[in-house]
């Protein structure tokens, strides 16, 4: 079937983005494939962000609004989802937009490749307090793998390589095209998650399929410095209890452990930022409180402190680990202060 046939169901989740949303439903009615369905889940905004979707589902048959209390992103995504038709789904955040051929591009790919999943290359959109709009285009790798080849990416470089640092796939939920009942299914796998969510999805997505296509194209802009994009982390122990829950369910996805470098690392990568931010909001007293307990976890100890010398990325990290190894965080919390 031409893809100009294929009808797409874009799911939106939203919450109190009403400064941006509507250059995000204007993207989307611009599209120049114009066969899809938009499906907008109101996750509880306080904002006029419903009304604005409303808006635009009476005046387009194409766009639709649900309504939800406030469930978390992950809940009306799937929301969404559940509401979808058709085959295809694409995820957008309403605080982005897409370039005018999104869809086209994802659909001729998929079309020629006969891919089960596709992902896309993406612009940081980063907007000065003036105004100005600078971009950088990210680059993922790309090309199509399948059977030894996929197999080999997903080992070597689906979530972090040294070698791929900056070229290997980003696990965001947004610059793909996928089957609608493997989205679901995968996100009711990421179901009470609220940290790292879209990575543990697009893992166990990329886990059940045959073919991946990843293409050259940038068509989807992310914003970076939304305003409240950003927040301040007022609660360590539930911060770090919701780490710990993402890990184990990451953990739990490997149980061949193909990907324990790699979730390494991205743990170290993690709790390094995680640590640094702490290390500037609480005193010393309070950070030793809150990181004291998560060093003995199980889990940090299999995963960072028993492999230092194959988590640490530089001479620095060697000796970050090697003091948080040990308990010495008095040390660590005046050299993360002073870095």
């Amino acid at each position: 079937m031409p893809y100009s046939n294929i009808c797409v169901d874009i799911v939106l989740p939203v919450y109190n983005v009403a400064p941006y949303i509507k250059e995000c439903l204007d993207s989307i009615q611009q599209q120049s494939h114009a066969n899809f369905r938009a499906i907008l889940v109101n996750d509880g905004s306080t904002d006029n962000s419903q009304e604005i979707c409303e808006a635009y589902a009476q005046a387009d048959k194409r766009f639709s609004v649900i309504s939800q209390p406030n469930q978390g992103v992950v809940q009306a995504r799937l929301t969404g989802a559940q509401a979808g038709q058709n085959e295809w789904l694409t995820f957008v955040d309403p605080d982005d937009y897409l370039t005018p051929d999104y869809l086209s591009t994802l659909l001729a790919a998929q079309t020629t490749s006969q891919a089960d999943f596709v992902i896309a290359q993406y612009y940081e959109l980063h907007i000065s307090p003036q105004g100005e709009r600078q971009q950088t285009v990210f680059r993922a790798d790309n090309g199509i793998f399948e059977r030894e080849a996929l197999m080999d990416f997903y080992k070597k470089r689906i979530l972090y390589s040294k070698e791929y640092l900056y070229t290997t796939v980003q696990l965001y939920p947004w610059a793909k095209l996928l089957r609608r009942e493997l989205a679901i299914e995968a996100l009711q796998k990421t179901l009470g998650l609220t940290f790292g969510e879209d990575m543990v999805a697009n893992l166990y997505m990329i886990q059940q399929i045959d073919k991946l296509h990843i293409i050259e194209q940038p068509i989807y802009y992310y914003r970076l410095n939304r305003e409240g994009q950003a927040s301040k982390t007022t609660n360590l122990d539930k911060a770090l209890a919701t780490r710990i829950n993402t890990w184990e369910r990451l953990r739990a996805l490997d149980p061949k452990g193909w990907l324990k470098d790699q979730q390494a690392h991205v743990m170290w990568l993690s709790l390094r930022s995680f640590l640094h931010n702490a290390s500037r909001q609480v005193g010393l007293q309070a950070f030793k409180q809150h990181f004291s307990p998560i060093l003995k976890h199980p889990l940090y100890q299999e995963m960072l402190f028993n492999m230092i010398n194959k988590v640490a990325i530089t001479k620095m990290d060697l000796l970050r680990l090697s003091l948080l190894k040990y308990h010495l965080l008095t040390i660590y919390y005046f050299l993360h202060k002073k870095l």
